[in-house]
């Protein structure tokens, strides 16, 4: 952002977010991602269990209006060992440069260049963006 500005941080985010979270996976052996019912780039799409997750913490904060979205976790251990884990990420105000209702127009161009089909703006501040 410091650099090149908003539209020049979306291809950091776009490029340098998948590869921290491929080596945060090779390096701890589980598998880490972010996921979005309103996702960016299609691979970051939920999984269905992953939807079902996000779809409660939406509950959650609808019948709990105070709640700090970045509390909200899922766990769920599997019988060979492993687990499901989703942690919920919160719109923080530096996030709403690129995710929030009214974009700078360097912003609104570049998202239309890399991604045609963004679902992933119209946020509020604190609203839920998505999990880990």
């Amino acid at each position: 952002m410091a650099e090149g500005g908003p539209a020049a941080a979306i291809g950091v985010c776009r490029d340098s977010a998948p590869a921290i979270a491929a080596k945060l996976s090779r390096g701890s052996g589980a598998s880490i991602s972010r996921v979005s019912a309103r996702f960016r780039n299609p691979q970051n799409h939920p999984e269905p269990w992953q939807q079902t997750v996000l779809e409660q913490f939406e509950i959650t904060l609808a019948a709990e209006p105070d709640t700090d979205v970045g509390t909200l976790e899922y766990f769920l251990p599997e019988q060979q060992g492993g687990a499901r884990y989703l942690k919920a990420i919160a719109v923080a105000p530096l996030c709403l440069t690129c995710h929030g209702v009214t974009l700078p127009d360097a912003v609104s161009t570049q998202l239309g260049e890399d991604y045609p089909h963004d679902r992933a703006t119209g946020y509020q501040l604190w609203e839920l963006r998505g999990a880990f």
